[in-house]
Parts: structure tokens; C-alpha cells; sequence
């Protein structure tokens, strides 16, 4: 007497190929928060599949969100970029702003990570930022962000970060500021020393008073790293002005991430 075949069976023996599609999405999904693990031509499937509602995230522009509620999720950073662009921020007088960056909704921000520190070092705890904040978690947003980076915007690689973020404290920032006080910062954000002081003295009232508050808004900056989050070379690479073409593709559900992945 022979088995009857259920629909599931009929449909494994009439589609094979699209029953192995949906397990190499489930299992490209599981790989993808990791840049480097990220197969291509998958990514680039994954990025048309998507089913709508099932797939769609939420995301939003938002402003004046607090950046020291905010969190990393990269441990390389530059302690004097970080400096050099809060006291361009000074010099400018506008602290803050938008960082250019998607943020989760548990409040880890995907990049964005010098402009969102050095806002902290500038205006300490008042200090606010603006970004796309969407409405899904760090751990589980990345690998869709990394899918969007290989598979829409064709980036292979990710970015090489250098710094420590450990070592943005307060006696690393006094010596960078008390050296821009003497010389002033050179390069293409760079500015004189003139300009650092007359900064200080316009907002903290002295040069000194400046130096010992912006040192000590290095203690504001949350440094915690989650352990789930990968090395700066395996983030996703989605530049400031690809963002909201990002945001797009996510609030439409344009990218095949959720189970029932697309058979």
C-alpha cells in the first residue's frame, strides 16, 4: 500500500530549488552579522524577496533623541577625532545634531559613533542627536542592514576602525585639549588655536573652566560594547546619504529577513 503524499511532500518534489532557497535564507540570516559571512549573489536575492508586511521594519527620522541614552556598537574609536569634532561643534555653536546614522530600538547606533561622542563631549548630558531609529533590536538588525550593504549597495568589505572607545576618558581628553590649546588642530577639520580658546571662553566662561568640563563629559559616554556585536570590518557600510534609500527598503519590507523566509 503506498504513502499518500501530503501537500507539503507535493510541493518539495514539484519546487525543490525554492524549498532550498528559503533554508539558504534562514541560514544567511543566522550568518549575516557578520559582514564577511555574507554570500553576494544570496544577499542580492534576499534584497527583491522580501514580502511586504511580513518583512517590513519600521523606521523613522527622529531628533532630539538624549546621546548618552544612546549606546555603541563598536569598540574602534579615536579619542582625538572624537575631541576634534566637539570642539569644531563649539566653534560652530551647534552641539548635537543629526549623526547620520540608523539607531535600533534597544538605542545602539550602527554608525555615527565619533559625531555621537564628541556631541556628549560638548554638550555633556543636554546634548541630543538625531538618526533613523528603527524598530527592531541591535543583535537582529545588523544582519539586515548587512544583507542591504552586500546585496543593494554592493559593498564586499567593510570599513577598518582603529582606537579604543576604553580610552575616551577624561585624562586622554585633558591632554588632547591642552594640546590644542598650545597648537591648535591641523588637517581638513582642523583649526587654530585662537579659534579653541575664544570657543572655551564663549561657552564655559575660560579656557580652563572648558578644558576640566569637556574632560569630564568623557565619563557620560557609555562605553559598553554588547558582546554579540562585531569587529568595525563585519558592520554594515551604509553611508549618511544612502540612509533614508536604506530606510526605504526597510519600512516596505523589500528584504527577505523574517521567517517564513520566501520559498
Amino acid at each position: 500500500m503506498h504513502k499518500q503524499l501530503s501537500i507539503s511532500d507535493y510541493v518539495r518534489l514539484l519546487f525543490p530549488q525554492r524549498i532550498a532557497k528559503g533554508k539558504q535564507h534562514r541560514t544567511q540570516i543566522d550568518k549575516a552579522l557578520e559582514l564577511s559571512k555574507v554570500d553576494p549573489q544570496l544577499a542580492r536575492d534576499m534584497v527583491h524577496s522580501g514580502s511586504g508586511k511580513k518583512d517590513a521594519i519600521k523606521i523613522s527620522q527622529q531628533s532630539g533623541i538624549s546621546a548618552i541614552s544612546l549606546k555603541p556598537s563598536q569598540t574602534t574609536m579615536r579619542a582625538e577625532h572624537t575631541v576634534g569634532i566637539a570642539i569644531n561643534m563649539l566653534i560652530a555653536k551647534k552641539i548635537g545634531g543629526n549623526i547620520g546614522a540608523i539607531i535600533s530600538k534597544d538605542g545602539h547606533i550602527m554608525d555615527g559613533h565619533h559625531r555621537w561622542a564628541g556631541s556628549i563631549l560638548a554638550g555633556g548630558a543636554q546634548a541630543t542627536v538625531g538618526g533613523w531609529v528603527a524598530q527592531l533590536r541591535g543583535k537582529k538588525l545588523i544582519p539586515v542592514l548587512n544583507i542591504i550593504t552586500k546585496g543593494y549597495f554592493g559593498r564586499r568589505n567593510g570599513n577598518k576602525g582603529t582606537g579604543d572607545i576604553s580610552k575616551i576618558v577624561p585624562s586622554e581628553v585633558k591632554k588632547i585639549l591642552q594640546d590644542y590649546e598650545d597648537n591648535g588642530r591641523s588637517g581638513e577639520y582642523g583649526f587654530t588655536a585662537q579659534e579653541f580658546k575664544k570657543a572655551l571662553q564663549d561657552r564655559f566662561g575660560s579656557v580652563s573652566q572648558g578644558i576640566e568640563i569637556i574632560s569630564d563629559n568623557a565619563k557620560l559616554i557609555n562605553k559598553k560594547v554588547p558582546i554579540w556585536a562585531p569587529d568595525r570590518v563585519d558592520m554594515p557600510v551604509i553611508e549618511p546619504s544612502e540612509v533614508p534609500e536604506a530606510a526605504e527598503l526597510l519600512n516596505k519590507g523589500k528584504v527577505d529577513w523574517a521567517e517564513p523566509f520566501k520559498k
